[in-house]
């Protein structure tokens, strides 16, 4: 990304041949390892301010053969890791191709290991039965892949003033979430459709806007995730914090036996309905059923 420092707008991009490629717009969608707040100092603009939470989480995972001649009767199982204890957990996942994916999380420094003994030796370690069940029986696909430092970080290009006219940035390369609880790919697409009617209705000059409307899909998702991963510090965490992680673990303890309750609760996870649905009773708790 280039700027012209003197009418604070993006003129092109310039690739790592030096050569400069002309543009009105330039959308930065690079990812966390995104170079921009350099290029920002290179225009004479500040770097943006750095928020950073990070669970030192690590991801463990294995593709394996889907037995589809008796499948057992679900899609997808999971078991959370949850600050300041449960520092293991995974999922196994329904692919296509008749494929299963095995992933083992570990926080706090936790971490799966590469190895086929140790890697089963995780999955059995787990409360959860089926992810134990599928490493155990299932055929392996492939080799065991390892990912780290997927801390959380959002850079505040929102509070830049003047933003330069004409630069767009959304995805990972504005914020990166906690890959956990799955929201970033839905937030990158509402950021992505955002600027598309914002640019329609006008043009370039609606991108400084953009910057801070955008910054509003980031609100819930950002502290859903850093209020469960503040659990990881020594520290105490802020009361909001410690009010959500409870209030979580309480959640989770009842899903598993009510199947509407995790409808809801998926609902939420998938940001296609709002946390507030949680604090409606259930039919099973309006029957007189336990509470959380």
């Amino acid at each position: 990304m280039v700027l012209d420092a003197a009418r604070d707008h993006v003129i092109g991009v310039r690739t790592d041949d030096d050569a400069l490629h002309p543009a009105h717009l330039v959308v930065v969608a690079t990812g966390r390892t995104s170079r921009l707040p350099a290029g920002l100092l290179a225009g004479g603009l500040p770097a943006p301010d750095l928020l950073r939470v990070d669970g030192n989480l690590s991801y463990t995972s294995r593709v394996y053969r889907r037995d589809t001649a008796s499948p057992p009767p679900w899609q997808a199982s999971l078991q959370a890791t949850l600050a300041p204890t449960a520092r293991r957990g995974g999922t196994v996942v329904a692919l296509e191709d008749e494929r299963w994916l095995v992933c083992l999380f570990g926080a706090d420094g936790q971490s799966a290991p590469t190895d086929p003994a140790g890697f089963s030796a995780y999955a059995a370690s787990l409360a959860n039965p089926h992810i134990k069940d599928v490493v155990s029986h299932a055929e392996p696909l492939g080799a065991i892949y390892r990912y780290g430092g997927l801390g959380g970080q959002w850079r505040r290009y929102d509070r830049i003033r003047p933003w330069p006219r004409g630069l767009a940035v959304l995805g990972d390369a504005l914020c990166v979430l906690n890959p956990l609880y799955g929201h970033g790919m839905t937030v990158a697409a509402q950021q992505a459709v955002l600027l598309a009617r914002m640019l329609d209705a006008h043009g370039p000059a609606a991108c400084g806007h953009f910057q801070r409307r955008s910054a509003r899909t980031l609100l819930l998702p950002w502290y859903l995730s850093t209020s469960l991963d503040l659990g990881w510090r020594p520290e105490r965490a802020p009361v909001a914090a410690l009010l959500a992680r409870r209030y979580l673990a309480r959640l989770l303890r009842r899903v598993p036996e009510d199947p509407e309750l995790y409808r809801r609760f998926l609902a939420v996870q998938h940001m296609t309905a709002s946390p507030l649905t949680l604090l409606a009773p259930s039919p099973r708790t309006r029957r007189g059923g336990a509470r959380p």
